[in-house]
């Protein structure tokens, strides 16, 4: 089933349609105020922070505080940002605080010339922009990459986290291999994308139901991914060649409540891989989605919220 157009998207495709007719013309601006109208119909704003010499970007539902409720944070995944967890939010922020950062390497966050991005690092700089925050304690989740980070941050800062949320989360030896674990094994990822046809693809990929992107938006995006491709590909070798983030040693002593959720039909990191977290996490729950790939919270994002918003209400 395709999504809905919703006003941003309308604004998104004629925006995009200039670009793609007018050669040279630069949309940001207004780019950015039709994904401000989106952010706005679910609940969330963007925010920016500096940190350490860092300019942090997240998405933010109560940029002020909201007295005693408790703090979600979410993390994206590979080559994603923070606004994969936009239409997720909606379901969750009356009442808790999300916030979901662009991780540094992704997004808007800045980045720092010569920084590596192993996932111990990126939680120690997740970490500083909690303390900015003045936020002590967290409920954490994470798709994919960013599942993984929930993980590590975890087992690194067990005193500061809640619960763990696990949608589609990479770190462990799947038993049946993905596409995208077979690429791994060629240190390359169907997410590191240049030009449109391999964009196109990647979409396909990660989505058992496509979200609707208007033609002009995706050429437009596929030129961002294809601008980013050597940065991600520095990335994915850092991340690849960090043997010490493999989560099976951990994952036995992690004592927060969790709850694994998955797409069956996902094709980046294979439903095979519940198990194995299952086995190994001592307090954990799954729920699977069934006709739904690698991005429940963008595919599922009503569902998804609601489930895991019940998991949060259980604890």
């Amino acid at each position: 089933m395709k999504s809905k157009f919703s006003l941003a998207a309308l604004v998104l495709a004629a925006i995009t349609a200039t670009t793609y007719f007018v050669p040279g013309a630069m949309p940001a601006g207004l780019l950015e105020a039709s994904f401000n109208v989106e952010r706005a119909r679910h609940g969330v704003s963007r925010e920016t922070l500096s940190v350490n010499g860092r300019d942090w970007v997240y998405l933010d539902s109560h940029p002020q505080g909201c007295g005693d409720c408790e703090v979600i944070l979410a993390f994206h995944g590979f080559t994603a940002d923070k606004d994969n967890w936009m239409r997720f939010a909606k379901g969750l922020v009356n009442d808790y605080r999300l916030i979901a950062p662009d991780l540094p390497g992704f997004g808007e966050t800045s980045r720092i010339a010569g920084e590596k991005y192993t996932l111990a690092l990126q939680a120690q700089r997740v970490k500083e922009l909690l303390n900015a925050l003045d936020i002590q304690r967290v409920h954490v989740t994470g798709n994919s990459m960013g599942g993984h980070l929930t993980a590590i941050y975890t087992h690194l800062y067990p005193q500061d986290v809640l619960s763990m949320g696990l949608m589609d989360a990479a770190g462990v030896t799947e038993p049946v291999k993905s596409l995208q674990t077979l690429a791994f094994e060629r240190r390359e990822s169907p997410q590191v994308t240049r030009g449109f046809e391999e964009y196109e693809a990647m979409l396909k990929m990660v989505s058992e139901q496509e979200p609707f992107i208007p033609l002009p938006a995706k050429r437009y995006f596929a030129n961002i991914a294809t601008t980013n491709a050597d940065h991600y590909q520095i990335i994915l070798d850092d991340l690849l060649a960090d043997d010490s983030s493999r989560l099976e040693p951990y994952l036995p002593y992690i004592q927060q409540p969790t709850l694994i959720m998955w797409g069956r039909q996902d094709r980046s990191l294979d439903v095979s891989s519940v198990a194995v977290f299952e086995q190994l996490l001592p307090n954990a729950q799954s729920h699977i989605f069934e006709n739904t790939g690698h991005l429940p919270m963008v595919e599922r994002p009503a569902e998804s919220a609601a489930i895991y918003r019940a998991f949060l209400q259980s604890l």
